[in-house]
């Protein structure tokens, strides 16, 4: 049960990480839509849940985290869907670069393997 809490409390986080380079990159107002903002963060969050530990279709959970913030730029925010669609793709793509530049520079450094990737939980996540 904790660690449930615990990876939807991190995958919290990691989609407002998103939002955040999202709208610094553009320099978009995210003031304004806070509150929408947590309410995509949090349902971000439990579909990767849902998609990761319970139906183990690890596989799938990017492109559906891409689908539902192109909907939420889309039909929250109100910017075109051509857009939309640029400006996460290249907010998830220096997200991800950035993610496996710090996971490389831990991993040359021996705290984790490469194993830790493919977890939902444990101390190496």
């Amino acid at each position: 049960m904790f660690s449930s809490i615990l990876y939807i409390a991190f995958s919290v986080l990691d989609s407002f990480a998103v939002h955040s380079l999202v709208h610094k990159l553009y320099k978009l107002p995210m003031r304004r839509y806070k509150y929408h903002i947590f309410e995509c963060t949090l349902m971000i969050a439990l579909i990767s849940f849902l998609m990761r530990v319970k139906f183990e279709m690890q596989i799938w959970d990017l492109p559906v985290q891409y689908v539902i913030y192109l909907l939420f730029y889309r039909f929250v925010l109100k910017y075109g869907l051509h857009i939309s669609a640029f400006i996460i793709g290249s907010g998830l793509s220096a997200y991800i670069s950035l993610q496996m530049i710090i996971y490389y520079l831990i991993s040359l450094s021996g705290v984790v393997t490469k194993s830790v990737i493919l977890d939902t939980n444990g101390i190496g996540v």
